[in-house]
């Protein structure tokens, strides 16, 4: 099955819900149905590639429903990391979330344990409003070699939301 089939609505309905003010798909406006009849379809361990979230502790409200829309709607996927501050409405998520999919299938790293700093980014680009952007692509870029137990890594915005059934992000071996 082709990835944009199940991606681009799911982006264009949080593009639409964003520019009327509706917020980024969270909250009340998710019909909880949405995960009915879901298991996570392959144990960590047995993954092909983890996943990786980079995000600030007020992006957690897509989060919740990104997470549990991945574990449920893409095969082969192993541990879903999640890089980000310290706080506790983090911590809260993640341990909802590690009782929900399973303590084995969510870790945490924490974004002060990278080798540079947001102060780093600041003093060299001078970039203003702009350099948390900037701070998050490279933390999206070094999580492979800053993050102990990570495997290949696929990226995840969080507020992306998984439609369909068995979207496959890795082609049979003896397939084009």
């Amino acid at each position: 099955r082709r990835l944009s089939a199940y991606v681009w609505p799911a982006f264009w309905a949080a593009t639409a819900a964003a520019m009327m003010g509706g917020g980024i798909i969270a909250g009340p406006a998710i019909d909880p149905h949405i995960l009915d009849n879901c298991t996570a379809p392959t144990r960590p361990a047995e993954g092909l590639f983890d996943v990786l979230y980079v995000v600030h502790s007020k992006d957690l409200g897509p989060l919740k429903w990104g997470m549990r829309s991945l574990v449920c709607r893409v095969p082969d996927i192993g541990k879903v990391w999640v890089v980000s501050d310290d706080a506790g409405p983090v911590h809260a998520l993640l341990g909802e979330l590690k009782r929900d999919l399973g303590e084995d299938r969510i870790g945490w790293h924490d974004e002060k344990r990278f080798p540079f700093k947001m102060a780093d980014v600041e003093s060299h680009l001078h970039c203003g409003r702009t350099c948390g952007w900037y701070f998050q692509q490279l933390l999206k870029l070094c999580a492979g070699s800053a993050i102990p137990g990570i495997r290949d890594y696929m990226v995840v915005d969080a507020d992306l939301v998984w439609f369909g059934r068995d979207i496959q992000m890795v082609a049979a071996r003896d397939t084009v």
